[in-house]
C-alpha cells in the first residue's frame, strides 16, 4: 500500500513539472492577443464596430446644437431647465463631449495601425480591398470627432497614432486648425475613393458610412472654415 502511494506522489510531481515548463507562455485567459486577433475582415469589423459605438456616446445629444427649444423639456435634462441655463453655466456637458472626442479618435488611431498592417500584409485583392473600405470608415469617424472638437475648441491636440501612454498624453500640445483641417480633408477624399456605394444588407444601410458621406461633412461642420472649394 506504501509503495501504491509512493507512485502515486512521483507520477503527481512529475505532472506537476510538466506544467509549470510552459506556465509563463501560455496565451492570456482574460485577453486576446493582438497575434491572435488581427487575422480577418471580421476581427477589423469588429474594432470598427467599437469606434461607432464611441461615436453614438459622443452624438448622442447632437440636437441641442439646433438651439434651445421645448424639446428639451422631454427629450433629456443633461443641461438642465432651459430657465436656469446660460452661457456661463455651461456644467460638465463640455467636458464629456472632450472627452468622448478623443475616446472615438483614440479608439480609431488604434484600429487603424492594426487594419494597415493588415493590409500590407494580405495578398488576396478582394479581403484586400474590404480591409480599405473598413479602415476608410475609420479614417472618416475620426475625422468627424475632430470636427465636433475645432467646432467648439478651434486649436485642439492633434494627433494620429497609437498614444504611448498617459506621459504622451499629457506631453500634448494645441495644434492649429490651420493644420487640422486640410489633413481631415485629405482623409475624407481618399476615404470617399475606398468606401463602398451602398453596402446592400438593409441592417447596414443606415448604420455604416457609405461614400457620399465624406463628401458632405467638410462643408456641413465646418463651412466656413474649412475652404471647401466650389464645384
Amino acid at each position: 500500500m506504501k509503495y501504491i502511494k509512493y507512485i502515486a506522489l512521483a507520477g503527481l510531481v512529475g505532472l506537476t513539472s510538466s506544467c509549470i515548463d510552459d506556465l509563463l507562455n501560455r496565451p492570456a485567459t482574460t485577453e486576446v492577443s493582438s497575434d491572435l486577433f488581427w487575422t480577418s475582415t471580421d476581427d477589423a469589423l469588429s474594432s470598427t464596430y467599437g469606434v461607432y459605438n464611441a461615436v453614438r456616446t459622443l452624438f448622442a445629444t447632437d440636437y441641442y446644437y439646433d438651439g434651445h427649444g421645448e424639446f428639451q423639456n422631454t427629450r433629456g435634462k443633461s443641461i438642465g431647465d432651459i430657465s436656469s441655463w446660460g452661457p456661463g453655466t455651461p456644467g460638465s456637458g463640455f467636458s464629456s463631449m472632450w472627452n468622448n472626442a478623443y475616446r472615438v479618435i483614440n479608439r480609431a488611431n488604434y484600429t487603424i495601425q492594426y487594419v494597415e498592417q493588415m493590409i500590407q500584409a494580405e495578398q488576396n485583392a478582394v479581403t484586400k480591398a474590404s480591409l480599405e473600405a473598413i479602415n476608410a470608415e475609420n479614417y472618416f469617424l475620426r475625422a468627424l470627432a475632430y470636427f465636433r472638437l475645432v467646432q467648439n475648441w478651434g486649436d485642439v491636440p492633434y494627433y494620429r497614432h497609437v498614444l504611448s501612454g498617459n506621459d504622451e498624453a499629457c506631453s500634448l500640445v494645441r495644434t492649429p486648425i490651420a493644420t487640422i483641417i486640410p489633413e481631415l480633408i485629405t482623409d475624407l477624399q481618399n476615404a470617399s475613393e475606398k468606401l463602398p456605394v451602398s453596402y446592400g444588407d438593409k441592417y447596414h444601410v443606415h448604420s455604416r458610412i457609405i461614400r457620399h458621406f465624406p463628401k458632405r461633412l467638410p462643408g456641413k461642420r465646418q463651412p466656413h472654415r474649412a475652404q471647401i472649394p466650389e464645384g
